[in-house]
Order: structure tokens, then sequence, then C-alpha cells
């Protein structure tokens, strides 16, 4: 079944991607306290059929930003990737999961690619340098983080964006962030040393099978 007959979207997928309203409520819970949503301009993507879930991952068509080369492939500016966001959903970032989910997306969006590769463009915190050292390369976040290559990294002037693994704001009291895991207990680390956080921005040349 298929939301229209021109845009031939599946049912689930729309479902899929519209669950993100229900998941920014519950973070708005988690970190202000209230039922509600500090992202409303994150929406409108949503509607305007710019970006979809498929499975466990978000996906969009954006143009590449820059110049990549690796093993003979090459992206110029301009080119045509598929954007990556990974939605706060309260499950585990289950690799097999993540794996299933850049299958869907590269048969979704096959009508823009040629040839066996599709590229796939992912900014994000998940991707930052320092957690190789904060966690064992068989976690979740650093099994996903290997399939990319990551060609830019960036530092955040404070630690305003802490509050995507704390679940709330830092008000510069350490005792008050949760530390029941080892990212966490590393992060407040990291602050305790004065130590900025950041993002990574890399890509992952996906073989369509």
């Amino acid at each position: 079944m298929y939301i229209t007959k021109k845009e031939g979207i599946p049912v689930e997928v729309f479902k899929d991607t519209i669950a993100d309203l229900k998941y920014k409520t519950e973070e708005c819970k988690c970190v202000y306290g209230i039922v509600g949503t500090f992202a409303e301009r994150w929406y409108a993507r949503f509607f305007t059929l710019n970006i979809f879930a498929l499975g466990r991952l978000q996906f969009e068509i954006k143009k590449f930003d820059g110049n990549y080369e690796k093993s003979g492939y090459k992206l110029v500016n301009g080119d045509i990737v598929i954007g990556v966001h990974i939605p706060r959903t309260g499950a585990p970032l289950d690799y097999s999961e993540v794996k299933k989910s850049y299958k869907k997306a590269s048969e979704f969006f096959k009508g823009y690619f040629r040839g066996g590769v599709t590229p796939f463009l992912c900014e994000s915190w998940l991707l930052f340098e320092k957690h190789a050292e904060m966690l064992g390369k068989t976690s979740n976040i650093m099994k996903f983080s290997a399939d990319y290559d990551v060609f830019e990294y960036g530092l955040y002037e404070d630690y305003g964006e802490v509050w995507r693994l704390f679940d709330r704001k830092f008000e510069g009291d350490l005792s008050a962030l949760p530390s029941d895991s080892s990212l966490r207990r590393g992060y407040i680390e990291l602050i305790r040393r004065g130590e900025k956080t950041g993002y990574g921005r890399g890509v992952y040349l996906y073989e369509n099978k």
C-alpha cells in the first residue's frame, strides 16, 4: 500500500518517518522535563518529503560540499549524496539494523545513482575521534563509525551539544550528569579536563548488493 501513486512511498516508510514526532517529544521530556519540542524547524523536512526513515536510520538527498576521493571513487562539490541522520528512538544503535537501513536506502534512492556504489554522508557527534579512547571496537557506536572514512573533524565552542548523550543540559555541575555508561563517563572526564567535544564528517561508500 502506498501513500500516493505519484510519489510511490510505502505507508511503512511514512509511519517510520513520522514516528520522529514521538521521539522528539520524548527527547524534550528528558531534557526539559516537559512534553513538547525544541526542534520545530526539523519537522518541515518530513512534511516536504525531504527526509525518510528507512529502518533504524533517516536519510535525505543532498549535495556534497567539498572534494573527496577514495580508491578511485570521486565526489566533487555539488555531487548528489545521501545524508544520514541517527534519530534518538530509545533503542540501541544495533549494527545489524544499521546495515539493513543502508540496504533499504540504496534501494529507495537507486534512481539517483549509477554503478555499484551508493555514497552516504554523515556529519555527527557520533563520529567524534575521541570516542576511540572511550569505547571498545565492539561497541555499536564504534561499529557505526568504522564504516565511514572521516575526512573532517570539528570542535564545538561549548558543551551545548552534550544533551544528546546525557538527555539533559550541562549547567556546570558534573555531578548532575548521569555516569551509567562508558561513553558518559568518558565525556565527564573530558569535560573535567576542560577539553572540547566535537563531531566528524565522513563518507561511506556502500557497495550495492
